[in-house]
């Protein structure tokens, strides 16, 4: 059982499986929402988080707590106001790994210079599969957003779009140097 400010489920068991290069997280949802430290999709602020191995399955829980505001530079006021989160990652083999989560969270845009404010239900769904055969590593992960990427449109009952989808992959093989400082070098492909 942890607490405070760390890596979300979501990011744990599915982001994780395709963040792998400099972290670009460019089609899932903790590099693509509001903030992923206020959303509750990649180091989630004022979380509590369980995980218990059950075989070859590590299980996953936790709870978001309300935070702070947070300021997208926009006039606007973006608040969580709580959440939570379920997650799965099957070891089906030793080098194959599957994963799954939920995240949802409850939060408000504001707009302070008229009053106006919505509420947000925001959700992501996601799963990854992550193989390293060897010195080979391939993954693919996909998930389904609601109310969770933004639009850029500075209107808080439009400020997020209702449905998104994302999906990223990896091919690389990691040739060995061990010479100096260069340990392996990796040419890869990734989208």
């Amino acid at each position: 059982l942890t607490y405070g400010q760390q890596n979300s489920i979501y990011y744990d068991v599915v982001g994780v499986k395709t963040d792998i290069w400099d972290y670009d997280m460019i089609g899932q949802a903790p590099g693509n929402g509001i903030n992923g430290d206020y959303d509750g999709s990649y180091r989630s602020r004022n979380m509590l988080k369980y995980k218990k191995t059950v075989g070859d399955v590590d299980l996953y829980g936790s709870y978001l707590f309300e935070d702070s505001e947070y300021l997208p530079g926009n006039g606007l006021r973006y608040k969580r106001k709580g959440g939570g989160s379920v997650g799965a990652d099957y070891h089906i083999m030793k080098d194959l790994t599957w994963g799954t989560a939920w995240n949802y969270t409850r939060a408000e845009m504001r707009d302070p210079s008229s009053a106006d404010s919505k509420t947000y239900d925001q959700n992501i769904v996601g799963t990854a599969l992550s193989w390293t055969p060897d010195n080979w590593t391939f993954s693919f992960g996909g998930g389904w957003y609601q109310n969770f990427l933004t639009t850029k449109k500075t209107d808080v009952h439009n400020y997020f779009a209702g449905d998104a989808w994302g999906i990223e992959y990896f091919a690389g093989y990691k040739f060995p140097i061990n010479q100096y400082a260069v340990k392996s070098i990796q040419p890869y492909f990734m989208g």
